[in-house]
């Protein structure tokens, strides 16, 4: 290698989502998961991310978008299909992202009890 570049390759098996598993364990590990693929701005608003930096922002809407997609497609491969059926027809990763939070982050504090013991 050159230089100061290091290149560390990662591999990281998430367990699908099922409902069953703890949710905020979960959402940790896929979070990481998308900051090791360079995706996890696509959980917050192009503005927010856009408003970050104070110099112009130089990706296209395309690019952005197809970013986006893969950002979602690597949270949807990290649910079970019980899961995906209470998600179609969400497109963007900050939406999957939000909506998984609305419907299993409330629901899973008797989880977080029980880690508690």
């Amino acid at each position: 290698m050159s230089g100061n570049k290091i290149s560390i390759p990662v591999r990281a098996d998430v367990e699908k989502f099922n409902e069953n598993i703890y949710f905020d364990l979960w959402q940790i590990q896929v979070k990481e998961l998308l900051i090791q693929s360079r995706l996890h701005k696509f959980l917050k608003d192009r503005k927010a991310y856009k408003g970050k930096n104070s110099k112009k922002f130089s990706m296209s809407n395309e690019d952005w978008d197809d970013l986006d997609e893969r950002a979602a497609s690597a949270i949807r491969k990290c649910l079970a299909k019980k899961v995906l059926a209470n998600i179609l027809g969400i497109t963007t990763a900050k939406d999957l992202w939000r909506k998984l939070k609305e419907l299993y982050q409330v629901k899973c504090v008797s989880n977080r009890d029980y880690l508690k013991e």
